[in-house]
């Protein structure tokens, strides 16, 4: 076995770069807004799908007992058995919240926006975390390109707004499924809605 002492060490590294930096060969880079970092944190996880760099952005989660309902395809007391031996609280149901960042080398891609960041205070910090949490990950909302929602409930689709009420991600065209907007920009469908 070789023995490296500091100095020898430092010199192969310089030299790597060296034959790096002269290397007639091109190198590629990705050309998004954000390029990948690789980096590593609390409050989200990135990991690559191919050469896609996808980050899991942490908004929070919330607990609360389960409903009877809430589970359709098993009898409640199999889904509380399932919830419990996933060590949550005896009674409860724990859901997490996680956009999906999606770097494509072009575009910085946000799937869905969590709760908002007007849930954080009133939640006391167990939901609303999305802008904070990007942030730790090194990503400006202003480079987001794309919001694409999954669909139209308020904790995929909240964090839209910053807290002033501008939009959180002022640059990015947004996304919705054609089916969601259609109901929920339905005449006949508010109607409804405010005769209940």
């Amino acid at each position: 076995m070789t023995d490296l002492d500091r100095r020898q060490l430092l010199a192969g590294a310089a030299s790597v770069a060296a034959a790096a930096a002269l290397s007639p060969f091109p190198t590629s880079s990705a050309n998004a807004a954000a390029p990948p970092t690789a980096a590593q944190a609390p409050g989200f996880y990135r990991y690559k799908v191919g050469s896609f760099e996808c980050t899991s952005i942490n908004d929070g989660a919330r607990s609360f007992p389960l409903p009877d309902t809430f589970v359709k395809n098993v009898p409640k007391e199999e889904a509380l058995a399932a919830a419990e031996a996933a060590y949550m609280p005896k009674g409860m149901v724990t859901v997490p919240f996680n956009p999906q960042l999606v770097n494509t080398g072009s575009k910085l891609i946000l799937i869905d926006c969590g709760n908002g960041i007007a849930a954080l205070e009133p939640t006391k910090g167990a939901a609303g975390r999305t802008l904070q949490n990007l942030a730790a990950a090194g990503v400006d909302p202003k480079s987001v390109d794309i919001v694409l929602m999954s669909h139209l409930h308020p904790d995929h689709t909240n964090g839209i707004r910053a807290l002033d009420g501008s939009m959180a991600f002022p640059n990015a065209e947004i996304m919705v499924p054609a089916k969601d907007w259609e109901f929920w920009m339905s005449d006949e469908n508010a109607a409804k809605a405010r005769s209940n």
